[in-house]
């Protein structure tokens, strides 16, 4: 996997390498390979509401920069609204 070569894209791969590994995991497996929850949830051996919930956890957690040492990094942005649709979930 390669994050972004301009230093925001630095600060984004130290925040994201920050957390937990399930969460990172999650996060690769949804956000990164697209794959639906279902898939996500199959290949880690969780149920799927765990993953939506580590899921969402996990952009929050970049969103808002509590995985990140430094907060003046945090990605800014309006508060996360629902990204997926029906058929993403399915």
């Amino acid at each position: 996997m390669q994050m972004g070569g301009t230093v925001q894209g630095g600060y984004l791969r130290m925040a994201f390498e920050k957390l937990p590994s399930e969460m990172r995991e999650i996060l690769f497996l949804v956000d990164i390979m697209a794959m639906k929850y279902k898939e996500a949830a199959k290949v880690t051996n969780v149920p799927d509401g765990t993953v939506m919930s580590r899921a969402r956890r996990a952009l929050a957690d970049l969103v808002d920069g509590t995985a990140c040492a430094n907060t003046e990094y945090a990605i800014k942005t309006t508060p996360l609204k629902p990204r997926y649709s029906q058929a993403h979930i399915n």
